[in-house]
């Protein structure tokens, strides 16, 4: 059954790339976001290109409330106004994580810490999301339409680092992933459930000295669920929430198990996974200015009765411009976590940036 599982993630996720869309909260980007929940989802972002062409209907939206359709009026006139920023995210995003299509709000983090007479410690929080265009168009990106539903997938191939130069208590992760996103629509704009999201992936996991090496792939699945502010914004009074819970299966094998306890005398792993992650955002200066996140993740083993492993981030963000491509704040480490499993308790102060 692992080595079927493993085949399917990984013949799955060697297809490559998707669509992560840019946020820049300006009057264009609240034309866009038509759920109002502060994030354009590639749902919203394909109802807006289809009203520029002219289409009758988009589908609705995955992550939100219903896309509602733009005016036909709405097509742009004069030159474009894009900055070399915006040429290159249409090519890459850089955010702190993975999570699926459009769940990446948290920017790339880096901190540098001092202490007397000790060396300097860096830490590194990133990812590499691509998801190249030609001619105005999302490669790898597609919507089929069929009579109850509307089916979305989008391939997103992925690098991810989580290291330190402090080997005591940090998370130190290095990881390649090709993840394959389905999203099930239905074509009932008042439907409760608002859409069915099966992410699918290969990974390559490894240290950033290669002591632990794993190859295998998961399988996640979450809903959308607007009215729970699953998958879209929430508002609580003057603030808004948003969540999503991920529930799957991890598996693959142990290439250098590093002589860590979660991986020794196996040459093989699968596991039961879970993984939440919350956003509370509120409006300062200007819109969705400060952003508390929260993930956390519960693993456990299916093969060899090892114990279950939990890990908590928890991160205050506070964005200096609108278009939220720098910031600063605090991350909160603490548990177990892949690939090592060695313990993290960490406390930082960053810089962040995303696009």
């Amino acid at each position: 059954m692992k080595s079927k599982f493993l085949s399917l993630c990984s013949a799955i996720g060697l297809l490559a790339t998707s669509v992560c869309v840019g946020q820049q909260v300006d009057a264009e980007f609240r034309k866009i976001d038509t759920n109002g929940d502060g994030f354009i989802d590639p749902q919203e972002w394909n109802a807006y290109q289809s009203s520029r062409a002219k289409v009758s209907k988009s589908p609705p939206a995955a992550a939100g409330n219903t896309a509602t359709s733009q005016s036909e009026g709405s097509e742009s006139t004069g030159k474009s106004s894009e900055t070399f920023l915006d040429q290159i995210s249409k090519q890459i995003s850089i955010r702190k994580s993975f999570l699926s299509a459009d769940d990446e709000s948290e920017p790339a983090k880096f901190s540098w810490t001092k202490n007397k007479g000790e060396d300097s410690i860096y830490t590194f929080d990133f990812a590499l999301l691509l998801h190249p265009q030609w001619n105005n168009k999302t490669l790898f990106d597609w919507q089929h339409s069929f009579s109850s539903f509307i089916l979305g997938w989008q391939l997103e191939p992925t690098f991810e680092a989580h290291i330190s130069t402090d080997a005591t208590s940090a998370q130190d992760s290095l990881s390649y992933r090709l993840p394959v996103t389905l999203d099930f629509l239905p074509n009932a704009d008042d439907a409760y459930i608002q859409g069915i999201r099966l992410i699918v992936s290969s990974v390559y996991e490894t240290d950033q000295n290669a002591n632990t090496r794993t190859l295998g792939g998961d399988i996640f699945v979450t809903p959308t669920i607007p009215k729970l502010g699953i998958g879209a914004g929430l508002p609580l009074g003057p603030a808004v929430f948003r969540w999503r819970p991920f529930v799957g299966f991890e598996g693959g094998d142990v290439i250098d198990d590093g002589g860590n306890v979660a991986l020794r005398d196996t040459s093989d792993y699968f596991r039961f996974s879970l993984k939440l992650h919350a956003e509370l955002w509120l409006n300062l200066w200007f819109p969705n200015q400060f952003e508390c996140a929260l993930d956390y993740y519960f693993r456990e083993a299916l093969a060899n009765g090892t114990a279950g492993y939990n890990y908590l981030e928890v991160s205050p963000i506070f964005y200096f411009d609108e278009g939220q491509h720098f910031s600063t704040g605090l991350t909160y480490k603490r548990g177990k976590t892949t690939p090592q499993f060695a313990d993290v308790d960490t406390l930082t102060v960053w810089v962040g940036m995303k696009f």
